[in-house]
């Protein structure tokens, strides 16, 4: 399971933070990974720093029977990146538990910065910061917000395509 952070923006700016525009890049980046015949199922979130005023788009990935060679190719089409600890690796030891997170929905942010795999703790967002993520939400479906990569969504379920569909 991954967390890739996609894109920044100033607390007032995050309207100029969309999903679509990172779909054909993560598509990309998987097929030159050597990941184009891997089942992968992720979810677009919002997350605030209150530490640096700023919203943080960005996707969980369940990646599905890869190698450890092909993830960490993946992982390092990242490397350019501007933002802190782009990718953040986690083995699935607890399915229920780690999969409910792929897409969830967080009103609240941690205020003071994350040093490590120390967290600091949860607060409910402030007022503003609420009112900017619900409008923010309230632009999308559901579907809108869900990464598909040689899977299918078939009513409730999801059906895997590629090498590996049946892990």
């Amino acid at each position: 399971m991954l967390t890739v952070l996609l894109e920044a923006a100033p607390s007032n700016k995050i309207d100029t933070l969309d999903p679509n525009r990172h779909r054909a890049h993560l598509r990309k980046r998987l097929q030159d990974a050597g990941l184009g015949d891997i089942p992968v199922i992720g979810g677009f979130e919002m997350i605030y720093r209150a530490h640096e005023k700023q919203w943080i788009l960005h996707i969980n990935l369940v990646i599905v029977g890869a190698t450890g060679q092909a993830l960490a190719k993946f992982q390092r089409s990242f490397a350019e990146s501007t933002i802190e600890r782009p990718v953040v690796k986690v083995p699935v030891k607890d399915r229920p538990e780690q999969l409910s997170y792929v897409l969830k929905f967080t009103t609240y942010h941690r205020p003071y910065k994350q040093s490590g795999s120390r967290k600091s703790q949860a607060m409910p967002l402030n007022a503003p910061e609420h009112y900017a993520l619900v409008k923010w939400m309230s632009q999308f479906e559901f579907n809108d917000l869900m990464f598909l990569f040689n899977a299918r969504r078939l009513g409730p379920a999801i059906e895997l395509h590629g090498r590996n569909a049946q892990a």
